[in-house]
């Protein structure tokens, strides 16, 4: 039985805490030809480089695991990660991540979590099932962004005034 049907994503994250590896958790559960599929259904090209978007998306989604979310840190678990597997390091500079990271398409991203939801609540078994009804849970997870302009823009900030009743 493997991993992916025993552990839940955060029980795997949870024991790989410390591990060099960590943020490369969501290897296992977004499978690279899940993305490469994803980023040619919507026409998103790109040249095979080091930061393929396989790769960048992993290492974006472990950030937000991490203890330490920097994307020195990130290139560093990514160097880790290449060591174990016979590849050698890329260089520390994290430019080319956070280049790597302004390329992905968010609608790529977002249709990525809506299918691998799917496959994984298909993927339940019936005992699971509360009174024959599909248990549905909400993450409560949160990611953080720099208040610039542009993000502002892009990701207004709802700000709702309660009305005083006299």
């Amino acid at each position: 039985m493997s991993t992916l049907e025993t552990n839940s994503l955060s029980q795997v994250a949870a024991e790989l805490q410390n591990e060099p590896e960590q943020f490369l958790v969501f290897e296992r559960f977004l499978p690279a030809a899940d993305i490469a599929e994803i980023c040619e259904r919507f026409g998103f090209k790109f040249r095979e480089r080091i930061y393929s978007p396989v790769i960048t998306l992993w290492m974006v989604l472990g950030q937000t695991l991490s203890a330490d979310h920097s994307c020195r840190d990130a290139v560093m678990r990514l160097n880790a990660w290449r060591v174990e597997r016979g590849k050698t390091k890329v260089d520390t500079n994290t430019k080319s991540y956070t280049d790597a990271r302004q390329r992905l398409p968010e609608k790529m991203v977002a249709e990525l979590a809506r299918q691998s939801g799917r496959r994984y609540q298909q993927m339940a078994k019936q005992g699971w099932q509360w009174k024959e009804h599909t248990v549905k849970m909400v993450d409560g997870m949160t990611l953080t962004m720099p208040g610039t302009p542009a993000n502002q823009e892009e990701y207004p900030q709802k700000i709702s005034i309660g009305t005083t009743h006299h």
